[in-house]
């Protein structure tokens, strides 16, 4: 988080207390604690070619889109595609008298063409 800090992409006090409070790693089984806190994407399904189906966003990612937003105590807010450690950040947020709802789609979905997206063969 002291590096988000620095680098500017925490400029406000509660979105750097939510990333205090919030741990990504909790939202990321199976990947080292170390990996877990690194700037960058973790990859959490794959499809069986190894591309990648559903991520966390990076840190650097996640902290300025909840700068930007502003969320304050008592907003409700929508979250669509959410894994978990976004939704889990915003609740910091807004708090008690606030509310999150979180979607993201089906786990089946993910596998199929319309759950992932069409690739182009070009």
């Amino acid at each position: 988080m002291k590096g988000l800090q620095h680098n500017g992409r925490i400029t406000s006090a509660p979105v750097a207390a939510a990333f205090d409070a919030v741990g990504r790693h909790l939202f990321v089984p199976g990947v080292p604690l170390e990996d877990a806190y690194q700037d960058d994407v973790v990859f959490t399904k794959q499809d069986v070619d190894g591309d990648p189906l559903s991520s966390v966003s990076a840190p650097w990612l996640v902290a300025t889109m909840l700068e930007r937003l502003e969320a304050r105590p008592g907003d409700r807010v929508l979250e669509i595609g959410s894994r978990g450690y976004n939704a889990a950040l915003l609740r910091h947020l807004v708090g008690a008298g606030g509310s999150v709802t979180s979607s993201s789609p089906a786990p089946a979905a993910l596998g199929t063409p319309a759950g992932r997206g069409r690739r182009s063969t070009e």
